[in-house]
């Protein structure tokens, strides 16, 4: 009798079982669905165009009758190059025309940091107190990454050493290359003539063809220069019992 119970029981519970998954299957399947197609990720390739296919102009005929405009038509330069990159040029000023007094400050504050800075001299070494020294020739090519700062955009190393050289006042000499000892001076004429090159070439007169020598200046392009040789002298200071270094010259 008990055995007939729970054989009944358990057949009740696995009817409602039955009941119950059929149940939640028919409330789960959706019924009249309707798609949006608004609510597709759109194609922004192919905005514009209502098919993939690219339309298709007609071209249109000119007249036999009508002639060729003999005006040249104007090409603009375009600011990008072959492979998608743009290239930027460097602003440069030709014209003589001084830059602004009252133009507006480009950044944040106006840098005098640099400008109002003053060079400290070196500080006295006695002849007694180096122990040992060399005289060492250093190579700096500005195109490695550490030494970009000397192709600065707006104003380059040697900009600024060949300014440096013309004025007077700024304390910076210029000495002949025929020693690495510094000793015989340039004078004004030819410290004004070092950021250029004077050659001769043979020209052909297409008249009279006769071959005629002439004197072309060549000025030296501040970003065709590379690398620097700067003399050093390291010592070894024995009152301070460090190893320190000395800029004699470039």
């Amino acid at each position: 009798m008990v055995f007939s119970n729970m054989k009944s029981t358990a057949k009740w519970f696995s009817l409602v079982a039955c009941g119950l998954v059929a149940s939640m299957a028919f409330a789960q399947t959706p019924e009249n669905v309707t798609v949006n197609n608004n609510d597709a990720f759109p194609d922004f390739t192919k905005i514009g165009n209502n098919s993939s296919t690219p339309a298709k102009t007609t071209p249109t005929t000119t007249p036999s009758s009508t002639k060729p405009s003999s005006t040249p038509s104007s090409s603009t330069p375009s600011s990008s190059t072959s492979g998608g990159a743009i290239k930027i040029e460097k602003a440069e000023n030709f014209s003589d025309i001084p830059p602004d007094a009252d133009a507006p400050l480009d950044g944040i504050v106006e840098k005098k940091t640099i400008l109002d800075k003053q060079v400290l001299p070196w500080e006295p070494v006695r002849e007694s107190d180096i122990m040992w020294s060399k005289t060492v020739w250093r190579v700096i090519d500005i195109r490695e990454k550490l030494n970009l700062p000397f192709i600065y955009p707006e104003e380059n190393f040697f900009s600024i050493l060949m300014k440096g050289v013309q004025d007077s006042t700024s304390g910076i000499k210029a000495y002949k290359p025929d020693n690495d000892k510094f000793q015989y001076r340039l004078t004004s004429q030819e410290a004004a003539n070092i950021g250029s090159r004077v050659d001769t070439i043979q020209q052909v007169d297409p008249i009279t063809y006769e071959t005629k020598l002439k004197i072309v200046v060549n000025k030296i392009n501040s970003d065709d220069i590379k690398r620097y040789r700067i003399k050093e002298q390291w010592f070894f200071d024995r009152q301070y019992s460090t190893l320190k270094v000395r800029i004699l010259g470039i």
